[in-house]
């Protein structure tokens, strides 16, 4: 079953979409002289947010997200780096200082904004954001891309704000160990695909069943994401659980619908189960893939697998619930014993920036007061 799953993967393997992604230079020309269109999402998001929008950072079909800066943080880094001319190393200490106020902004496209299915869609989207960072996030969890202000602004739905991730996607870190020659080197180590594999069952041991620690949290809801490719699995650097891995972080739920536990609506209830283990067999051939590239313990990360790939839809997901806790306790273990420090050079892939130095000193330069 996993290798039909991953040949069907590599037929339809998913591509980086760096062609979206616009450079500050650009973004800068949009809006140089009369600014962004006085009618656009990009406008009003800045004028809402007391928020610039430094770069694009990749789009689906119904939204975009933008690494965004504060206007005030911005007219500080401004002022630092002109008192720092001449200065190269406290100018570049400005720029360090600078990043750490960066944000991302997820923007509705403008387009849809009058749509009431996608407007609702977009609401959902938010709302179960700002669910999962109150029973997730809030009990020192971090499998999840954390929503920040989403409130803001007499239109608040059409966008909103959250972490910025910088340590790439899981699509991307996949792509690095079939180019000839892997600059990562040719083999990923074990106790990080066991981080991964504990990481991501525990994410969806919580969204699936709203377990936490083993214990169903109050009130909580079922979920599905109903879009868990590997594009939208990030990760996060530094991580907050293990000082020598990233988090390994959920996603775009931009899709994804939920339910209440003692919800009766049978036809409904199903369709969530079987979405949830949809979403599995996703994760899956993705985690698959990077398996075949285990520098060791290669055999029972495949064993893993496919014990996760025999779930099937039962009553409530219970058999689903069972094999994910399995697995999760299990890839805990044995993160411990093959736990090690990355290499340096994998250190620099998962904290590389998404906005460059080059990129700030360019802002800086171009917008004297922003």
């Amino acid at each position: 079953m996993l290798g039909a799953l991953l040949s069907t993967f590599w037929a339809k393997k998913p591509q980086p979409n760096d062609s979206q992604v616009d450079s500050v230079v650009e973004q800068g020309s949009k809006r140089k002289g009369a600014s962004w269109a006085p009618d656009s999402e990009q406008a009003r998001f800045e004028n809402e947010s007391e928020q610039l929008i430094l770069k694009e950072l990749g789009s689906g079909a119904f939204a975009t997200v933008f690494a965004t800066i504060g206007k005030s943080d911005a007219n500080n880094s401004v002022i630092e780096y002109n008192r720092a001319k001449g200065n190269p190393v406290q100018q570049k200490a400005v720029i360090e200082n600078m990043r750490k106020s960066l944000l991302a902004a997820k923007l509705l496209d403008s387009r849809l904004i009058g749509m009431e299915q996608y407007a609702d869609e977009f609401r959902l989207e938010i709302s179960m954001l700002r669910y999962v960072a109150k029973a997730y996030l809030d009990k020192e969890k971090h499998g999840v891309a954390r929503i920040l202000h989403p409130d803001i602004g007499p239109k608040p739905r059409s966008w909103y704000q959250m972490e910025m991730l910088t340590g790439g996607a899981l699509c991307d870190f996949r792509h690095l160990f079939w180019k000839r020659p892997p600059p990562l080197g040719g083999t990923i180590p074990a106790g990080l695909l066991w981080h991964m594999i504990a990481q991501l069952t525990e994410t969806l041991m919580f969204l699936n069943f709203g377990i936490v620690d083993g214990k169903r949290i109050k009130n909580c809801h079922i979920i599905a994401h109903h879009d868990l490719h590997e594009g939208n699995i990030l990760f996060r650097w530094p991580g907050t659980t293990h000082q020598f891995y990233p988090d390994v972080v959920v996603a775009d739920f931009g899709r994804s619908f939920e339910m209440p536990l003692d919800m009766d609506d049978e036809e409904y209830a199903d369709e969530i189960y079987r979405t949830q283990v949809r979403d599995l067999r996703q994760l899956i051939v993705a985690l698959g893939i990077l398996t075949s590239k285990a520098g060791e313990d290669g055999d029972t990360l495949e064993g893993v697998l496919a014990l996760l790939d025999g779930v099937q839809v039962s009553s409530k997901n219970i058999d689903m619930k069972r094999v994910l806790n399995k697995a999760m306790l299990f890839a805990r273990r044995r993160r411990l014993e093959f736990y090690n420090k990355l290499p340096e050079a994998w250190i620099q892939y998962f904290s590389r920036p998404a906005v460059s130095d080059k990129e700030l000193e360019i802002f800086l330069q171009q917008f004297k007061r922003a």
